[in-house]
């Protein structure tokens, strides 16, 4: 369902990855970390958002197959389970 998965797992490791940079910009300065400033520098924090988002962008691509063959997803263990689980009883 790339539909679903591709915006859904693409926001949650570019949103954890914003996350983790600006709080690593403000809990490394406070921990006495003096080269932690460089982040509070906008071309620095920019630069690291912007080039992370972009390899957690090729990495989602990747894990959904746009790349190269994933092979058939329906196939797998977990995919006969949810298939199971979601299809009406007597079925």
């Amino acid at each position: 369902m790339p539909a679903y998965f591709w915006p859904y797992y693409l926001l949650l490791a570019l949103t954890g990855w914003y996350h983790l940079v600006h709080g690593l910009s403000v809990a490394l300065p406070v921990l006495g970390v003096r080269a932690a400033s460089l982040l509070h520098r906008p071309a620095v924090f920019n630069a690291l958002v912007g080039l992370g988002g972009a390899a957690l962008m090729l990495g989602v691509l990747s894990l959904g197959g746009a790349f190269f063959d994933v092979g058939d997803p329906s196939t797998s263990d977990y995919a006969r389970l949810v298939q199971r689980l979601l299809s009406p009883p007597g079925h």
